[in-house]
């Protein structure tokens, strides 16, 4: 019997996940650990969860045992909302796309237009840039 218990506990330190040796020194000891009050917590619902839990049965009872011969017959009436001229025009976008004629456009040479300093103003900057730089004592590098 010692024999199997010996086996079944080689399996399980097999199986067990590897603890810090110091740690297992620790939990192997026992008299250095503190002991813990396990509780277990429900929680209880309060009276106002009870008061509507039986507020639900009491009208869910009073729904099942209603008189339905009390109740009159009403006419339903659907009501056709047409669209406005807003939503027709959206609607039409698609195919208006798919139908415009491109033989109307005009051909336009696209033209780029850059302004790009000229070398006048290119010169004039770096001359302020120079002086602003020497007026606040900094240093210049060319």
């Amino acid at each position: 019997m010692e024999g199997i218990d010996a086996q079944r506990l080689e399996v399980k330190k097999e199986r067990a996940p590897k603890l810090p040796v110091h740690i297992a020194k620790e939990v192997t000891k026992g008299r250095l650990l503190k002991h813990v009050e396990i509780s277990e917590k429900s929680v209880l619902p309060t009276a106002l969860d009870m008061y509507r839990e039986k507020v639900d049965e009491n009208l869910k009872g009073e729904i099942k045992t209603h008189d339905t011969s009390k109740l009159r017959h009403a006419e339903v009436v659907e009501k056709n909302v047409l669209p406005t001229s807003v939503d027709i025009a959206r609607e039409k976008v698609p195919t208006l796309i798919v139908n415009f004629d491109t033989e109307k456009l005009k051909h336009v040479d696209p033209v780029v237009k850059i302004a790009l300093p000229s070398v006048n103003d290119v010169v004039r900057e770096q001359e302020e840039f120079k002086a602003g730089a020497n007026e606040k004592g900094g240093m210049i590098h060319n």
